[in-house]
């Protein structure tokens, strides 16, 4: 499975994390989308388990959510997990 934003269907550009030589944002949009999916479990996520460990996969999924149902902070937050 790529490593990719671009995989996610997050960013278009092709092979955008490798192109410019990026890893970190990948890392830090992992751990931005594991920590809203524990703040807004109740809110938006209570139909998945709490103890569901986040995949690159599975960033659309958690920014849909918090666009959905997180207000206006989980629809801010989405936003930067998944422009």
């Amino acid at each position: 499975m790529p490593h990719s934003l671009e995989f996610a269907g997050c960013i278009k550009a092709p092979n955008f994390d490798t192109m410019l030589g990026m890893s970190a944002p990948i890392d830090q949009t992992l751990a931005l989308a594991q920590a809203a999916f524990v703040t807004f479990h109740a809110r938006c996520f209570w139909h998945m388990r709490k103890d569901f460990r986040l995949e690159l996969r599975h960033v659309p999924i958690i920014a849909d959510g918090l666009r959905k149902y997180g207000g206006r902070d989980g629809f801010l937050l989405a936003a930067k997990i998944c422009p």
